[in-house]
């Protein structure tokens, strides 16, 4: 939850909420930021697992315009 990532971050979780949908835009219009996103979330995903965790699925960003 977005609480427990600000916990975890020590900010707020309106400010993890705002970084979050800032994310999505730059995501959304930003061809190479979106294949940094694509690929930080799947070496969290491969870190997931190799420590017993299970990611379940891989969220893609959206495409841009």
């Amino acid at each position: 939850t977005l609480l427990y990532v600000g916990k975890f971050m020590n900010r707020h979780h309106s400010s993890v909420l705002y970084y979050k949908k800032t994310c999505k835009t730059i995501v959304s219009i930003d061809k190479n930021f979106r294949h940094l996103f694509e690929e930080a979330l799947k070496a969290s995903e491969t870190n997931l697992n190799y420590h017993g965790f299970k990611y379940q699925k891989l969220q893609k960003a959206p495409s841009g315009a």
